[in-house]
């Protein structure tokens, strides 16, 4: 199931009838992945790799 993105729904109710697909989704599965991209992370105060302030500045990576 493709869900259209928030951002592009102009309609109040089409942004509930969204959230309460995605709601269902979750309830009856056993098992969930999501794919964000790096913008939520940092949004939410999570520390990139990649900025001048990243984890990549401060440590150096290892590598296997």
């Amino acid at each position: 199931m493709v869900l259209q993105r928030v951002s592009e729904i102009t309609d109040n109710s089409k942004i509930y009838s969204c959230f309460d697909q995605v709601k269902l989704l979750i309830a009856k599965s056993s098992n969930i992945v999501v794919f964000v991209g790096a913008g939520l992370s940092t949004e939410s105060g999570i520390p990139d790799f990649r900025s001048p302030d990243g984890i990549w500045a401060k440590y150096s990576p290892v590598y296997f």
